[in-house]
């Protein structure tokens, strides 16, 4: 997993500041927007001083790529998560800008913690997946939209982009060759039984802070990133394993739709 510092308290970090870091009336930057796009807005209003792309305070930029620079990212100084998707009390970025980070530093901005209503704008763009993508409404409802329409013209269950699909390629696959009963299944997870709240919602054992499956948040959830090979540093090996034919592409892109459309369970015939 990627380490960056989040020691905005560590007397470096103060030193790289100027004296706007204490200035709690930070300027009107207007109305907000949300998901990923208002987290960016947000954090380089009130943290580029020192988190800037010129030479961020303790090696942290939040202004260049937000998502690259959190999501899944272990602070080096606190060894916390700094954005763990789908969990905001569980991201060590949102407790700092909370004031709830305990003895671990100081909190984020310098100034005070935010008020509620740009709190909330992180929380937020945290639960719902920490994506990356700026305009999620409307990904959002494009792909409600595609997938509405492939649907209407296919009654077969075990269409691509479905939970049923996505469960018979852990057969059809051989992912139940290790995902099985045994010892509890490699690495806790049985796909011979309901695989389905195995998965969804679920923190992935030894990868700290990734989440399995983020309903429509493919990027986010750690089973795409295994079956696609994008797994980061300290995500262990990809899905199946490297000696092993990496999946089609139908297949991967198969679990990437069933992601996006929302994880959606159904009643698959075993």
């Amino acid at each position: 997993m990627r380490k960056l510092a989040l020691g905005v308290g560590a007397l470096a970090a103060l030193t790289a500041c100027d004296d706007t870091l204490f200035n709690t009336e930070t300027p009107d930057t207007g109305p907000m927007a949300e998901g990923y796009c208002g987290a960016q807005q947000l954090l380089e209003a009130e943290c580029a001083t020192c988190h800037g792309d010129g030479n961020p305070s303790a090696g942290l930029d939040l202004v260049t790529d937000l998502h690259a620079a959190t999501v899944n990212v272990t602070g080096s100084e606190w060894g916390q998560v700094l954005v763990v998707p789908g969990d905001k009390e569980s991201s060590f970025l949102y407790l700092k800008m909370t004031d709830r980070q305990g003895e671990s530093g100081a909190v984020m901005p310098m100034g005070g913690a935010l008020d509620p209503d740009k709190l909330a704008i992180i929380g937020d763009w945290i639960e719902s997946g920490a994506s990356s993508d700026c305009a999620e409404g409307d990904a959002d409802t494009d792909a409600d939209a595609d997938t509405d329409a492939d649907t209407d013209t296919d009654t077969d269950t075990d269409v691509a982009g479905t939970w049923c699909a996505t469960e018979a390629i852990f057969t059809s696959q051989g992912c139940v060759d290790c995902h099985d009963s045994g010892a509890a299944g490699y690495s806790h997870l049985d796909f011979t039984a309901d695989a389905y709240p195995q998965l969804v919602l679920q923190p992935a054992t030894g990868s700290e802070g990734a989440v399995l499956v983020v309903p429509g948040y493919p990027e986010a959830s750690l089973l795409y990133r295994k079956v696609s090979h994008t797994v980061s540093e300290g995500e262990g090996d990809v899905m199946p394993p490297p000696e092993a034919p990496k999946l089609d592409d139908a297949y991967v892109q198969s679990v990437y739709d069933w992601i996006a459309a929302g994880a959606i369970e159904e009643d698959c015939a075993r």
